[in-house]
Parts: C-alpha cells; sequence; structure tokens
C-alpha cells in the first residue's frame, strides 16, 4: 500500500542529474545556440530566450503541450486518470491540481512529464494498465518533475535545438565532402577530426549528448525511487517486469546505442527497485 501523505508537502528539487545536465549538457548547448541565432536575427533571439520562460506559465503551457501533440483527456479518460492521480499526489502530500493531465493518442504504453507542470500518458496506457500499475506510472512521472529532470530536459530541447539542426547539417555536409574527396582530402579530414575533439567549444558540445543522455539515465532510476518511496514500489517493479518479459528491451544493442540511449534497460531498473525494497 501507498505511504501515508507526508506532513510537509515535498517541495520541487534538482537532484543531481539535473543538476548535471544543466551545468555539462545545457550550458554549453545554450550559449552555442545562442550565438547562432544572433546571427539569425536578433529580434528572433529574444523571442526564443522568452520562449523558455513563457512556456512554464499557466496560459501557454498548455499551448505548448498541444504543439507537442498532447490532448486532453475525454470524459472517460479523465476519471480514470485523475482517480489515479488523485491518489499518487495524495501519497506525495501534494495537491491534485498542481499538475496538469494530457493523453498522447497511441495504443504503446508509455508516459512522460515534461515543462513545469505536465503529465501525459499514452491512451494505451490507460486502457492497459491496471490501476495500481498506472498509478505507479504517475508517481514515477512525478518524481521527474519534483527531481528537476522535466524542466532541464525541456530547456535543454528548447535552447539547445539551433545547434542540434547546425550540427546534424555540417555533420552530413562534411560526410558527403568525405566520401566524394580524394586520397589526400581524406587525410585532411582525419587529421582535423581530432583536433576538432580537443578544441574546447566544439570538444563540450560533442561530449554534452552522451553526459546528457548517461544523466537522463539516472534520472529513470531517480524516478522509480522516488516512486518507492512513495510506496509505489512493488507495482513499479511488477509493470517492468510485466515490460520486460514482453520483451521491450529485445533487439540488436551496440554500444554506442547503450551510450546514447535515453532509459536504463529495463532489468537494471528492476534490480535497483529490488535493491531499495530489501530482501523478499
Amino acid at each position: 500500500m501507498p505511504t501515508a501523505p507526508p506532513e510537509v508537502a515535498p517541495r520541487p528539487a534538482f537532484d543531481t542529474s539535473a543538476e548535471a545536465t544543466a551545468v555539462l549538457a545545457l550550458v554549453p548547448k545554450a550559449l552555442a545556440s545562442l550565438v547562432i541565432m544572433y546571427f539569425l536575427s536578433p529580434l528572433l533571439t529574444v523571442a526564443w530566450l522568452a520562449a523558455g520562460f513563457v512556456a512554464f506559465t499557466d496560459r501557454f503551457e498548455p499551448m505548448a503541450a498541444k504543439l507537442m501533440g498532447l490532448r486532453p483527456p475525454t470524459a472517460r479518460e479523465k476519471a480514470v486518470l485523475q482517480a489515479a492521480w488523485v491518489r499518487v499526489a495524495a501519497c506525495a502530500g501534494l495537491a491534485p491540481e498542481t499538475h496538469s493531465l494530457w493523453v498522447q493518442d497511441t495504443s504503446e504504453i508509455n508516459a512522460g512529464a515534461t515543462m513545469g507542470r505536465t503529465v501525459a500518458v499514452t491512451r494505451g496506457a490507460l486502457t492497459r494498465l491496471q490501476p495500481r500499475e498506472l498509478e505507479a506510472v504517475l508517481a514515477h512521472e512525478l518524481g521527474h518533475h519534483q527531481r528537476g529532470h522535466a524542466r532541464i530536459g525541456f530547456l535543454l530541447y528548447l535552447y539547445g535545438l539551433p545547434v542540434d539542426i547546425v550540427t546534424r547539417f555540417l555533420g552530413r555536409f562534411a560526410f558527403l565532402l568525405f566520401v566524394r574527396s580524394g586520397v589526400v582530402g581524406k587525410f585532411v579530414f582525419l587529421g582535423l577530426a581530432p583536433m576538432l575533439m580537443i578544441f574546447p567549444p566544439t570538444a563540450l558540445l560533442l561530449f554534452s549528448w552522451p553526459i546528457s543522455r548517461y544523466h537522463s539515465r539516472q534520472g529513470e532510476f531517480a524516478a522509480d525511487r522516488f516512486a518507492a518511496e512513495l510506496g509505489y514500489g512493488p507495482a513499479l517493479h511488477a509493470t517492468l517486469q510485466s515490460w520486460l518479459d514482453q520483451g521491450r528491451d529485445d533487439g540488436p544493442s551496440t554500444i554506442l546505442a547503450k551510450v546514447l540511449a535515453t532509459h536504463p534497460p529495463l532489468a537494471d531498473r528492476i534490480l535497483r527497485l529490488e535493491a531499495q525494497e530489501g530482501p523478499a
């Protein structure tokens, strides 16, 4: 059963994974994006910077949620979702209305937390998860909000988007030049690549990607731990085990894929929960 609600509602606070992502990934990518945006248009730069603050307001966060493909729940969905959310919020000592609930139209089972107070679940999660499983998944997403992952993740996406677009374009352009160049040109490219990797600005941008993904995986462990602390450890454990049994982690997994994965393997999450729960 969920634990009794704490006497004092826990305040959202950035944990280590959120802080590390902000310092090692968000700051360098935002600075690089700022240079790109300024060269495009100073006025556009101001609007882009303001968007990060405006998106967290009560008026504009719903608009941003819709732009991300989310929709408000229907009356039937709301009854299921609200009932589960009220119980989770009570366990955390929070008022249910502190967060807004949304639905993503897909049959797969998933959920997400983004911006300042948006919590979304897929249509498949609402129709296929048992009530306790749905609560456990929602508790996990609440953990992302309470530990600062959702806010930092949204800012990383927004303020890193310009440099991501430019980097992908330049990467493809460089690849085409490499393929079409002669032997001498290829040697020049191979000589320049290590220099770019040790040049501080480009090194920061290159390594910000795997660094942010590493801390994203750590954030998943932290959100699992948060849900377990609310008393949802067994339900979350059962849900993750069910997903593992269904083969959601099956398929080839290269070292690069593991380094750039946003989520840790389900088995690792289950083992962490078992260690937290202690001997059966």
